[in-house]
C-alpha cells in the first residue's frame, strides 16, 4: 500500500507539470476550392501542411499540490500501520514462543514423572484390590486417576501441537 501510494504521488506530481505538445499534419484536399470568390482545382500534388505547438500550464496547481500533501499523510499513516503491525507480530511470537517453551516443558514433566507415576498407581491398585488391601471403589479410583494422568499427557501433546500451528501462522504472516 505505501509503494502505491509512492507511485501515486508521483502521477500527481507529473500532472501538475506544464503539457508540452507539437503536431504536425501533411494532406492534400483534391477537388474545387472556393478561394477569394473564385474556384480552384487542386490535385493531389497539391498538399497542405500544419504545425501545431503548444504549452498546458495547470491553472489547478493548488488542488494538485493539496492531493500530494495528501497522498503524504496517507503514506506516512501506511508507515505506522506497518510498524504497528509488524510490532504487534513480534509480541506474538514472543508470547507464542514462551507459550510453546511452556508446553513442553509440561509434556516432558508428564512422559518423564506423571505416566511412569501413573503406571505404578495402576500396579498397586491391581495389587492392593487382588490381595484385598482396598476396596473396589478405591481401586476405581486408582484408575481414574492413572487415566486422567494419562489424558493430560495427551492434552498436553495437543497443546504442543497447537502452539506449533499457532508459530507456523505468526511466521507466514
Amino acid at each position: 500500500n505505501m509503494l502505491i501510494a509512492e507511485q501515486t504521488n508521483k502521477v500527481e506530481k507529473a500532472q501538475g507539470l506544464p503539457d508540452f505538445k507539437i503536431g504536425y499534419a501533411h494532406q492534400s484536399l483534391i477537388g474545387f476550392q472556393t478561394i477569394n470568390g473564385a474556384d480552384k482545382y487542386f490535385g493531389a500534388g497539391n498538399r497542405f501542411s500544419v504545425v501545431n505547438i503548444g504549452i498546458a500550464i495547470p491553472l489547478t496547481y493548488g488542488a494538485t499540490k493539496a492531493r500530494i500533501k495528501s497522498i503524504e499523510y496517507q503514506k506516512q499513516s501506511l508507515e505506522q500501520q506497518a510498524e504497528y503491525e509488524k510490532k504487534q507480530l513480534q509480541s506474538q511470537l514472543q508470547n507464542t514462543m514462551t507459550q510453546y517453551e511452556q508446553d513442553v516443558k509440561q509434556y516432558n514433566y508428564y512422559k518423564s514423572n506423571a505416566l511412569p507415576n501413573a503406571e505404578e498407581i495402576v500396579k498397586s491398585a491391581q495389587l492392593g484390590y487382588r490381595t484385598g488391601d482396598i476396596s473396589y471403589v478405591e481401586y476405581l479410583y486408582a484408575l481414574q486417576t492413572a487415566t486422567d494422568i494419562q489424558l493430560n499427557y495427551l492434552q498436553s501433546i495437543q497443546q504442543i501441537n497447537q502452539t506449533v500451528i499457532n508459530l507456523n501462522s505468526i511466521i507466514n504472516k
